[in-house]
């Protein structure tokens, strides 16, 4: 296209000795495509960033940073979370009957998470009823399905940080306490 606007240019001033309206027009065109693809670009790098860094969970909203500490706690690679992370933080946590009772979810969550005693509780029970039918004072492997089915409804093999972001909003909403002070 550049090289016919070219032509064109040479043409209009070898015949007439002037630019014509036209062939400013036709060589500014170029440059607006090509800013225009330079924001295209500019606005998919910046989506393709990820929303939080593991390790520097320091967002100014505090829901961010929540959500960041526990999605790291519980991905094994902090980039991507899988069914089997979130069945390792579970299985870490069980008793020997299976089932994750309230203290070693609260002291996990109340560390990992920074959140305080009411939002820990409240994020116990979010998980031991994720399933209607499972007993709602441990949370269950049929819990822990429903959970990774909230994080993923699609069934793609991993969550990644954005989309993690989506239930984790859901969740957060459900268990905040705005009188909490930690979790900063």
């Amino acid at each position: 296209y550049a090289n016919v606007c070219t032509q064109e240019a040479v043409v209009s001033t070898q015949s007439t000795g002037q630019w014509s309206q036209n062939t400013k027009e036709a060589l500014a065109l170029p440059t607006e495509i090509t800013m225009f693809l330079l924001f295209v670009c500019l606005i998919g790098f910046a989506a393709a960033q990820d929303p939080f860094t593991c390790g520097q969970c320091n967002s100014d909203e505090r829901e961010v940073r929540t959500g960041c500490r526990v999605f790291c706690y519980i991905s094994t690679d902090n980039i991507n979370m899988t069914k089997a992370d979130l069945q390792k933080m579970f299985d870490s946590l069980k008793n020997t009957d299976g089932e994750v009772e309230s203290g070693p979810f609260l002291e996990a969550w109340k560390r990992e998470s920074q959140m305080c005693d009411g939002e820990s509780e409240a994020a116990f029970e979010w998980f031991a009823t994720r399933d209607a039918f499972s007993d709602p004072t441990v949370i269950e492997q049929v819990d822990i399905d429903a959970v990774w089915f909230s994080l993923n409804p699609l069934g793609f093999p991993a969550v990644t940080k954005s989309d993690y972001l989506v239930p984790w909003a859901v969740l957060y909403d459900t268990i905040f306490d705005p009188t909490c002070e930690s979790g900063f």
